[in-house]
């Protein structure tokens, strides 16, 4: 039986779009079965979830914090033991750590219920009832994005209480060299990033040795942009093609009384992602292959686990090569030197499974 820890603990948002999003249309053509089909046509391409790969979205939410506004405490029981069992079905669980409980009476962590033990967001509520916020960080998010439920349960929340979209973080990765930094540096210079009217948004420039990053738009704004180096964060080798040619943009959207986040942005991203930079973005989603979130994890944990073969391989290399001219072979090896333990960077999600692992191969 699954625990609610809200109860166990205690016992339509308005579409006021900016200017930035009025080049964008919104679909309601969605995917109505909440089904997600095995990919049987290219099994090199590792998909996401049935809506994401149907609609061919390139766009991926990466983190997201939303609230549900129950009126009733039968509502709130209600609506709670429902996000609670989601939560659970894509594979996350709410853990007793408190979070940072700025705003809010009570709350929880939550972690990945699979081998990897990540925490990836939180659930807060007040005493009084009448309000529940979820936050998923990007960990959170792949197993939103990988789920055949995706994030259709707020659709459903939505035609029974007010549900408002408090922050959405938009990415999109290119490997293009002319879509890379150089080409959000120019877009800046060009105003492409700007309003047609009003102050040209702040820039910041970072760099350190996880690679340079690119910041438009204040951090007390509506909307942000981030780009930065993704292969050069995730240390690849520097001559891998993810180091030279890996950049992720993300655009940051929060919500203001005056301006909400319309609540299709979780269901059509890329509408979004163009839409708050229309000038700049436009030139370049055209020009991206769907993000594919499963093939992003295995890749890199499989360069982790990459890192941790060279690393035995200096460390007890000789060792093993001494076992092997004694005459041991392979199994008898492995089975003295294998473990398990509680926790593990190199262990892959849930969402990823013998037959995505067996489609790629290990480099």
């Amino acid at each position: 039986m699954l625990i609610n820890p809200l109860t166990e603990r205690v016992q339509t948002t308005p579409k006021i779009i900016n200017k930035a999003f009025d080049m964008t249309t919104f679909s309601t053509n969605r995917n109505k079965t909440h089904r997600s089909e095995e990919n049987v046509t290219d099994q090199t391409r590792i998909t996401d979830c049935v809506h994401l790969t149907h609609h061919q979205i390139k766009s991926r939410i990466d983190y997201l914090t939303i609230q549900l506004k129950p009126t009733t405490d039968l509502e709130f029981q209600l609506s709670s033991e429902v996000l609670v069992n989601w939560l659970n079905k894509i594979g996350l669980k709410a853990v007793l750590t408190e979070p940072n409980l700025k705003y809010f009476d009570q709350g929880c962590l939550l972690q990945t219920i699979d081998a990897t033990q990540k925490f990836c967001g939180a659930i807060k509520w007040n005493d009084t009832h009448d309000l529940i916020q979820l936050e998923l960080t990007g960990v959170g998010c792949t197993y939103a994005n990988t789920h055949i439920d995706y994030f259709f349960i707020f659709e459903a929340f939505a035609k029974s209480m007010e549900v408002q979209i408090k922050r959405i973080d938009i990415a999109v990765d290119t490997f293009e060299k002319k879509h890379g930094l150089r080409f959000m540096q120019q877009a800046y210079s060009r105003g492409l990033y700007s309003a047609n009217t009003g102050v040209k948004p702040q820039r910041g420039d970072i760099s350190s040795d996880s690679g340079k990053s690119m910041v438009i738009g204040s951090r007390h704004s509506s909307k942000q942009i981030i780009g930065y180096e993704k292969g050069k964060q995730l240390r690849y080798p520097e001559d891998s093609f993810e180091y030279k040619y890996w950049f992720r943009f993300e655009v940051r959207l929060r919500a203001r009384k005056s301006q909400p986040i319309p609540f299709d942005a979780l269901f059509n991203p890329d509408e979004f992602f163009v839409g708050a930079y229309p000038k700049a973005n436009r030139r370049l989603i055209r020009h991206v292959t769907p993000r594919v979130i499963k093939r992003e994890v295995i890749k890199a944990t499989d360069k982790m686990l990459s890192d941790k073969l060279a690393y035995a391989k200096h460390q007890v290399g000789k060792t093993i090569f001494g076992a092997v001219d004694r005459g041991l072979t392979s199994e008898v090896i492995v089975q003295k030197i294998i473990r398990k333990g509680k926790k593990d960077n190199l262990c892959y999600p849930s969402f990823i499974t013998e037959n995505d692992k067996s489609s790629y191969i290990f480099n």
